[in-house]
């Protein structure tokens, strides 16, 4: 997610994305981002944690439950809508809510939080997606026992649905 910090080019909210007094991240997921990414890993604020969760939650209704991808290429903006509708905006990243609140994109004329839950629940949907796709061919084909004959028939029929 902090990647994406680089495309944003408003400071302040760069820094809503990081943990602060303001949207302070539950200890024990620092504790446990810290140990996973062996302290490489910057702390998420609660904000983005609480979208991620919910982008979870609805990628997770909308594949999980089928175990197989659709073949929707909108699938992470319809996703995104749906976080959206079901977030309320006005409790997250609290630091932007004061004077910041006012200021927006010219051309799409969105307020900046809403921006950046749609960035966060945008790229957190991007990585999923493929992660969930690499997991599914990889558990769909087994390379090693079939022809490459085989391979190409089950690819094409696979990729086309």
């Amino acid at each position: 997610m902090f990647k994406e910090r680089n495309n944003i080019t408003c400071f302040k909210c760069k820094d809503a994305l990081c943990s602060s007094n303001e949207d302070l991240l539950h200890p024990e997921l620092q504790r446990l981002i810290l140990a996973k990414g062996e302290g490489k890993l910057q702390i998420p604020s609660k904000s983005v944690y609480l979208v991620v969760k919910k982008a979870e939650e609805f990628f997770r209704i909308v594949v999980g439950f089928r175990k197989v991808p659709q073949s929707d290429p909108n699938i992470v903006n319809q996703i995104a809508i749906r976080v959206m509708r079901e977030l309320n905006a006005s409790t997250l990243f609290p630091t932007l809510w004061g004077t910041h609140l006012f200021e927006q994109n010219i051309t799409t004329e969105e307020l900046h939080p809403t921006q950046l839950i749609k960035t966060v629940v945008k790229r957190f949907l991007q990585m999923r997606t493929k992660s969930f796709s690499k997991f599914f061919n990889d558990s769909l084909v087994d390379v090693d026992s079939m022809s490459s004959k085989n391979f190409k028939t089950k690819l094409s029929h696979y990729s086309n649905e």
